[in-house]
């Protein structure tokens, strides 16, 4: 398989992964953290990597947006293709930019929802307010969070619901049209109404991005994910489409993370 996508590369047709990893590997010193991990994210699915605390996966998600590189200690090797491009190539600002990350614990600035919603355009050089405001109420809109806000952009973000936060940010990471959005748990100081309506939100996003949700929730997986990869102690034991990958986990220590064992 792996042989026939290079190909593909080499004739010059359009690869089907937004990204692709060959041999990743991240050590701090002595201490392999990610062990030689390779797969490809498919363009406008979302690909949840599943696995137990502590067996790489937020750092996986550092790894992808370069965020890793701030960390002196740490030692990458292997490579990351985005859209066919090397990671290694892109600078720091330029890979966070397309490939955003959405972090476990809602992040909004101390500043209006407005201000949030146009930072990072701002950042980018966008100046024109008609644009600016045209951007904040489409990716509002497709946060579900439009109506609920839309009387209120120029309070401050900080004053809305747990739930609300964590769609504001998603939002305001796809202002800036990342090519790949990252998500660290997005959903797991939420109460099930508010996961309800960040998976519905996710839904909508993938026609448009590739994600991948890092998520402990079995549940939520089956419910969202086109794709399934299994991390375990640094190293990609499994991956597969969702119905097969939850059908028929072929290793034991997959079964047994499935099993809650």
């Amino acid at each position: 398989m792996e042989e026939l996508e290079r190909k593909g590369e080499d004739s010059g047709e359009e690869s089907t992964a937004a990204m692709e990893l060959r041999e990743l590997s991240l050590s701090y010193g002595r201490k392999t953290v990610l062990d030689r991990i390779s797969f490809s994210v498919p363009k406008h699915k979302i690909t949840a990597i599943l696995g137990a605390s502590g067996c790489g996966k937020t750092t996986l998600l550092k790894c992808l947006n370069g965020m890793i590189r701030n960390l002196r200690e740490a030692r990458l090797s292997g490579e990351i293709l985005l859209n066919g491009e090397s990671a290694s190539a892109l600078r720091t600002e330029e890979l966070c930019r397309r490939v955003g990350l959405v972090f476990q614990t809602p992040t909004p600035f101390p500043m209006s929802i407005r201000k949030n919603m146009c930072y990072g355009l701002r950042y980018y050089g966008k100046r024109d307010r008609s644009e600016l405001m045209r951007i904040t109420e489409e990716k509002l809109r497709m946060a579900g969070l439009w109506e609920e806000v839309k009387g209120e952009l120029d309070h401050s973000a900080l004053k809305l619901s747990g739930g609300q936060q964590q769609r504001l940010c998603i939002a305001r990471a796809l202002t800036v049209e990342p090519e790949v959005l990252l998500l660290d748990e997005p959903c797991s100081s939420l109460d099930i109404v508010s996961m309800g309506q960040i998976e519905e939100m996710l839904k909508r996003c993938r026609e448009r991005y590739s994600i991948i949700l890092v998520t402990h929730n079995i549940s939520q997986a089956k419910r969202i994910a086109d794709e399934v990869v299994f991390l375990h102690q640094g190293r990609l034991l499994e991956r597969g489409e969702r119905e097969s990958f939850f059908a028929g986990a072929k290793r034991e220590e997959t079964r047994a993370f499935l099993q809650g064992i």
